[in-house]
């Protein structure tokens, strides 16, 4: 898991939100000691989401209940990690897709998603972006 290799880089990883992060980008985001945002920055929480196509028998709602909840795990256990969000907080979150949370720069740093709002790119010696290229190159 990519959080993984930003916790245990022997190298400080600065994570950086750019425009919005969300989902699963998060738990990579949160690794990071250092997390910024630059003003333009959002960081969305919300639950999981399992997509199933097909027909739904009683076993795959068992199975898609399960799934979300595993993954729901990853994130509450991120979110508690990396935020000052109480138990009863990240819990709503996770339950519904209404009350995902997007937060602003000067939001997050208020429950501690961030510590620093950047004016500009800061230059690093190395720079790694993730991006969502379909393009398969």
């Amino acid at each position: 898991m990519a959080s993984a290799v930003i916790k245990s880089s022997r190298i400080p990883v600065t994570t950086v939100a750019m425009s919005t992060v969300g989902s699963s980008a998060t738990i990579m985001f949160c690794a990071a000691e250092d997390r910024r945002s630059l003003p333009d920055g959002y960081i969305y929480l919300h639950p999981s989401f399992i997509n199933y196509n097909g027909d739904v028998r009683p076993n795959n709602i068992q199975e898609m209940n399960n799934e979300s909840k595993r993954f729901n795990n990853m994130f509450k256990k991120t979110y508690e990690t990396c935020t000052n969000l109480t138990d009863d907080m990240i819990n709503n979150i996770l339950y519904s897709e209404s009350n995902r949370i997007t937060y602003t720069p000067e939001e997050a740093k208020k429950v501690n998603l961030i510590s620093v709002i950047d004016s500009k790119i800061v230059e690093a010696e190395k720079n790694y972006y993730v991006t969502n290229n379909e393009s398969g190159g």
